[in-house]
Parts: C-alpha cells; sequence; structure tokens
C-alpha cells in the first residue's frame, strides 16, 4: 500500500457515539443520581470507636478523632465500648462541640450502654447529642 492510500481509509467515525446508548433513559438517571449522591457522601467520614477508652488510649482516640476533621457528616459507632474514663468523656465531648461549630453533623451510630451511662451520669448526653 502506498502512502495515499492508508491516508484515505475510513477510521470508524467514534466522534458522537454514545456510550451507554445500551442502557434506558431511567438507568442512564439513575447512574447520574448515584453519582451526585457519592459526590455529596465523599464528605463523610465513619469510625468505630475502640472498645477501651480511658486515658491510656487518648492519644489514640484524639487521632482517630482528628482524621475527621475535613468531614462535614461524621457517623460515629461506639458500639464496641466497653469501658472509658473521665479522659475519654472529655475528648469526645470536646471533639463533638469543636466539630458541631465547624458546621460538621455527628452522627452516633449504637452506642453502647456503657458510653451512654458515662455520659448521663456526668450530664453531658444533651451535649454530644445523644438524649
Amino acid at each position: 500500500m502506498n502512502n495515499e492510500t492508508d491516508n484515505n481509509i475510513a477510521a470508524p467515525d467514534l466522534i458522537g457515539v454514545d456510550p451507554l446508548a445500551w442502557m434506558s433513559e431511567s438507568e442512564k438517571q439513575e447512574l447520574a443520581n448515584t453519582d451526585n449522591t457519592q459526590a455529596q457522601d465523599s464528605n463523610q467520614q465513619s469510625i468505630e470507636l475502640m472498645s477501651v477508652l480511658t486515658i491510656r488510649e487518648s492519644e489514640e482516640l484524639m487521632s482517630l478523632l482528628k482524621n475527621t476533621s475535613q468531614a462535614s457528616h461524621v457517623v460515629i459507632d461506639a458500639s464496641q465500648v466497653e469501658k472509658l474514663d473521665a479522659a475519654a468523656v472529655q475528648i469526645i465531648a470536646s471533639y463533638y462541640k469543636t466539630a458541631s461549630q465547624e458546621g460538621a453533623t455527628i452522627q452516633w451510630k449504637e452506642p453502647s450502654s456503657v458510653l451512654l451511662d458515662a455520659f448521663q451520669i456526668l450530664g453531658l448526653s444533651e451535649a454530644i447529642g445523644i438524649n
């Protein structure tokens, strides 16, 4: 083949081809909504509190909570908390207050009875949004 012939070979015209043509309009819309939801949820973070939260674990607890500083919505799984002391209560209450003031929403996921009792006894349930 010569160059002239090679230049005249028609390549498939891919411009204007819809890669989602096989999908129905409702499926395309659902996909678009899913993408938007994922973009909105990208500022959501979930964390799981350790089972023991005492002064010994305070640095680890603070680090765990600090890692959510850029999130607009934080889900805290406190279902595994079996023991906590005043240091942990103070760290959690301080975190909750600071994050709330910065516009984040905090959602508790299954807080353990130990955690609930500790904050209730100290009169801090409302301070961390647990009633």
